[in-house]
């Protein structure tokens, strides 16, 4: 790995962030045997360009499926500039788990209260 994926999104957004740039984009990685990280790249750059217009990116976990009003109801609680993005774990046993920008974390499932727990 030459180049982390933070570096390759920063890259991409100082560059304009068009579409017509992804081919370059991955042209670069696959060059530099990066290609790996290319699921991460894109992450990073969902969140730069979020972040550009105001907003967070927010991960929502579930440990089961939620009904729609449900889900609503949580998806109201922020900004309308933010991008949420919800899937199912069935690893948190129960409860969930919101994860800000990448760096902040809000942990109310039952798998991290017993890895506390007994850590």
């Amino acid at each position: 790995m030459r180049y982390s994926a933070k570096d390759y999104a920063k890259a991409f957004m100082e560059l304009g962030a068009a579409s017509s740039q992804i081919k370059g984009l991955f042209s670069a990685m696959k060059k530099n045997g990066d290609l790996g990280q290319r699921q991460k790249v894109v992450k990073e750059i969902e969140r730069l360009e979020v972040k550009k217009h105001g907003g967070h990116l927010v991960e929502i976990e579930f440990a089961r499926a939620q009904d729609a009003k449900a889900r609503e109801e949580i998806i109201s609680q922020f900004g309308k500039r933010d991008r949420i993005v919800t899937r199912v774990k069935p690893d948190l046993i129960a409860g969930a788990r919101i994860i800000r920008d990448g760096e902040y974390e809000l942990d109310i499932s039952l798998s991290g209260k017993l890895e506390k727990l007994f850590a």
